[in-house]
């Protein structure tokens, strides 16, 4: 499934997650499509948004939990990623 979602072949997923019981399972299941980096979701927005650009990130995985507060900050910072 992830596999299919990555466009190019230095296209990479990222997860930006705390760490809690089914992020390991998660970055393994990832793993499976190609490149995958862990983000710490306490970095700031631009710093995130730098990192995603530069591994090539096509796909993004976030825990609700983390999604809500970090898509609102990155929009309010118009650092969103396009």
């Amino acid at each position: 499934m992830m596999r299919d979602m990555i466009a190019r072949k230095d296209g990479a997923v990222a997860i930006i997650s705390p760490i809690y019981d089914q992020i390991p399972a998660t970055i393994w299941g990832t793993q499976t499509a190609g490149i995958v980096s862990s983000i710490d979701y306490l970095l700031s927005p631009d710093v995130i948004v730098n990192l995603l650009r530069a591994e090539n990130a096509e796909v993004l995985v976030v825990p609700n939990r983390v999604r809500k507060p970090l898509v609102g900050s990155m929009k309010k910072r118009n650092v969103y990623p396009q």
